[in-house]
This record gives structure tokens, sequence and C-alpha cells, in this order.
């Protein structure tokens, strides 16, 4: 099991990818015929280079009597040699069936995904209200504020960069508001009709992701991955907590704080989520720059910066407010200022995602100067009982409320932004299929004249570049709950020595990661 999962993502679409050992099993169960051998061995986290094959199963038969193992092979066949197996061929897949399938999986997890937040800011509403049921006052607060979208908010669409803030208000701690995940989610009531919506929509934004090599649907989802397994899942609460006990309220209470409220707010979470799924809709394949000096429409429409990011924000936006998403919208949103604010989050997310507008990383910096002080240790830096200490009840003014908020805002920025270049800080062979990805879309550009510079001269140069300005800074910043520092430093001392034997082809430069 250890090894398929180490193999998995060096896999293909509509093959099935198998071990040596998996392969000396079906040799000696005079299966020699099935396996075609991997050209390459393949390079695994823990594990030596491996040569793994392909199962082809139903091969013609002039395949398998010229190319196939013979039996008089297979005999002689230990773990560490095939060399009598057939080499790896093209065979007769349907790569757009295989893809069209890979599209509707890829929409299922992502779906399911979303939905499994989605359960968690139910579930919480249910215990605020079921808590709250003898306030009148909470419940009076809680209300909606109205049944139909305002025309501001739909206006607002056409310009998300002005919507920016330096400040994203998160609800405060109380105890009867907090609820931990529940154990079992299928135990959450969703109606059937959200659900449909749900799937539906993640389809249609699936669909409205153009057929580029690199800014596709596929990489969406492996972003979407990322922020919800190796960044949300880093501050989920624990689940041993039992809101009846004093200490354990504590235990809550300095968990909030530690994580600046994202784990107290399950909507937060979703809104982290869907930015990742939405961010790169509709991406033309060409960075910022390009359609400003092409005069694009898009241009005229959102000014010249972050017009990609503004863009895909704005048609999935639109889309959402859409009436046949109605039912999916009631079941995350009890009023119009829970939707405001899950907009509002999608926009800082979205828009962090343009890494190269100058001005919006000069804010950034700013604002993570401002909010995490080196003068002033940031609480990951503190012992816990010292920060519950530190923001006891009673001693939490506007001031330290906004510190916290504006820290909150930035680490959500910063996960979206870290999570959009995340192969750079996985395995090899995970960077590999990225980084390949998207040098055939930048050639793509080039050859058809969208770009001045062939993309095959200084892969090395604009690779390490983008490390060492932008990469290493990232981690650094994030290295408390990315904890990949080390996976950077591995990657940097490859491409260096990629970069002095000159193999492998060639990379574009830094400045051109955009969108």
């Amino acid at each position: 099991m250890n090894t398929t999962a180490r193999i998995e993502s060096a896999g293909r679409s509509g093959r099935i990818h198998i071990s040596q050992e998996t392969a000396d099993l079906l040799v000696r169960s005079g299966k020699q015929h099935w396996l075609v051998k991997r050209k390459e061995v393949i390079q695994a986290k823990g594990k030596p280079d491996m040569q793994t094959y392909w199962i082809q199963k139903d091969a013609g038969a002039a395949l398998v009597e010229e190319d196939a193992i013979s039996e008089r092979d297979a005999g002689h066949m230990t773990v560490s040699r095939c060399d009598s197996c057939e080499s790896e061929v093209e065979d007769d897949v349907d790569y757009e069936l295989v893809a069209a399938d890979r599209l509707e999986r890829l929409i299922d997890w992502n779906a399911k995904t979303l939905l499994r937040l989605i359960k968690q800011v139910v579930a919480r509403r249910e215990l605020i209200a079921s808590n709250n049921a003898a306030d009148a006052s909470v419940t009076q607060e809680s209300a909606p504020a109205g049944g139909t979208l305002s025309e501001s908010m739909i206006a607002s669409i056409i310009h998300p960069l002005d919507e920016v803030k330096d400040i994203i208000t998160l609800p405060e701690f109380k105890h009867t508001s907090f609820a931990a995940c529940p154990k079992n989610l299928d135990d959450i009531y969703v109606s059937q009709a959200a659900i449909r919506e749900l799937r539906q929509f993640v389809a249609e934004i699936a669909k409205m992701h153009r057929n580029n090599a690199f800014h596709n649907f596929e990489h969406a989802s492996h972003v979407t991955m990322f922020v919800i397994i190796k960044m949300l899942s880093r501050v989920v609460a624990p689940s041993d907590i039992d809101l009846s006990k004093r200490h354990d309220e504590e235990k809550v209470k300095t968990l909030h704080d530690h994580t600046y409220g994202i784990t107290s707010d399950p909507l937060t979470q979703l809104a982290c989520a869907v930015a990742a799924v939405i961010h790169d809709v509709d991406h033309v394949g060409v960075p910022n720059a390009q359609l400003i000096k092409e005069h694009d429409p898009l241009v005229s429409v959102y000014g010249e910066r972050s017009v990609l990011e503004q863009n895909s924000l704005a048609i999935a936006w639109e889309m959402f407010l859409h009436p046949q998403y109605e039912n999916l919208r009631k079941t995350i949103f009890v009023d119009i200022r829970e939707l405001a604010h899950f907009r509002q989050l999608l926009v800082n997310g979205v828009m962090a995602t343009d890494i190269v507008d100058k001005e919006l990383e000069n804010l950034r910096n700013q604002r993570w100067d401002k909010a995490f002080a080196k003068d002033q240790p940031a609480p990951e830096q503190l012992p816990l009982d010292e920060e519950a200490t530190k923001r006891a009840p009673g001693n939490t003014t506007d001031e330290d409320r906004n510190s916290v908020n504006r820290k909150a805002t930035i680490v959500i920025e910063h996960m979206i932004q870290a999570s959009d270049v995340s192969h750079t800080m996985q395995h090899w062979h995970v960077y590999r299929k990225w980084n390949e990805s998207f040098f055939r879309e930048c050639y793509a550009a080039y050859k058809a004249g969208r770009a001045e510079n062939n993309p095959a001269d200084g892969w090395y140069k604009g690779e390490l570049g983008f490390f060492d300005f932008y990469i290493i800074p990232l981690t650094r910043a994030q290295a408390p709950g990315l904890r990949c520092i080390w996976q950077v430093q591995r990657r940097i001392l490859e491409l260096r020595h990629g970069e002095s034997q000159r193999v492998g082809t060639s990379w574009p430069a830094s400045g051109s990661r955009n969108g």
C-alpha cells in the first residue's frame, strides 16, 4: 500500500501503474503478456529509483507475439530484471474519453470536499441555534437581514481589486458559538437540492477553465487539495475537546486565538477552498502583462492590474448568484451579511494569487510587517497558556481585535499563495510534472506570437530566481505551518545540479509567472 501511494503521482490517465513486485507476481501467474515496461525509472519518496510497469491487458495479438515477455524469459525473471518485457508504447487509448472521465472525477472530488466544509458550516449554525434558543437578543442578532441579494453586491462584481481589504473581521470567540467538527458529518443534513446545485456549480466552474497546459481545472484542484489537506488541516480543532467542561472551554478559546479565529469559523475555511477552485477560471494562458500589451478587451473592463484574477472572480461570482443556485446559497448563508463576508474572503484570496503586481506585493509586505512586528512575538512563538493569558476575557481591546483580524487576513492570503505554487514545495516528480506543464503553456504562447522570448532560454536562471525571490521568502513566512522549507532547499540543490549539467528542457523566467 505504501509503494502504491508513492508511485501514484507518477502514473498517467487511463493507465494501470504497478511496481516491480506486482509485476513479478503477474509473471508467476502466467500473465507476463500484460506487462509494459516503463522506459524510465521513477523517483518515489523514501525509496530508491524504481522500475515500474503498465498493465496492458487488451493488447492486440500481434503486439503480444512480438513484444511481450516470452514464457522462457518469464521463467528467468527476477525482482531486479525484466529486460525482455515490452517497451513502453502508445496504445489505442481513447484519450478524449480518458480526459472526460478524469474531469468528472475531479468534479466529484471537489464537490464532495466542498460539501464536507458546507456541513461544518451547517453544524456550527445548528449549535449556535440550540445554545442561544433561550437568548432572545442573540437570536434576534442572528436573524436574516433580508431574503434577496442587494443590487450593490451584484454591481460590485465589476472591479474586485477595489474591494481588497487590509483587515477582514472574523467572528469573535463565544463558547456557545464554537462548533467542533462532528465526528460523523453524514449526520448533518443538507438537502439533495443543495447537493445537486453544488455539484452543478463545480461542473460549470470546471467547464469555464480553458484547455491550458498549466492553468486548468486540474491545477485548480491541486491548489484546492493543498489548501485543505496541507493548510487548513493544520488548524483543525482537537476532537477530544469537551465543550461542557470548563478546562476544555479554555483550550478551545486558546486554540481560537492561536489560529487567529480561522479554526472557529467554518465559513472562512469554505471560502479558502472555493477561492482555490475558482482562482483561474477562464485563464487565457498568457500573463496579465501580455493582455495589457495586446490591449485585450478585458483590460478595458478591469484596468491594467490583476486582469486575469479579477475576471476569474467576476465570472465565478456572477454564476454563483444565479437563481439556479438559490438552495445552495440558502444552505451556506443565514443572511446577506454572511454572503458579504464570504465574498470578501474570496476577493482577498483570489487577488492574492497575483504575485507579479509590485504594488500589491508591497502592500502585502507592509501589512505583514505591521501585523508580525519583529519586536512582538507571533502567537505561534508563544506558549499556548501565555497567549491565552494575553487575550483573556477583559484584556481584549479594539486594537487587539484589529491586530488578530489583520493577522488572520494575511495568513489566509498566504495560505492560498503557497497553495498556488505548492508544486514547488512537493516531491521532485510532482514538481517536474507541473514544471513541464507550465513550460508547455508558455511555449504555446511563444509559438502563437504572444510572448517575445522563447521560454527555452534561461530555464534554470529564471527558476532559481523564482525560488530565491518568491518561494523561499514565502515558505519562511509560512514555515511553522508548512514545515516544507527543507523540500524547497532540496529543490534548489536539484536545480543547481541541473544547471551545472545543462540537462532537461528550458524553463521560462520567473517574471512570466502570474495569473
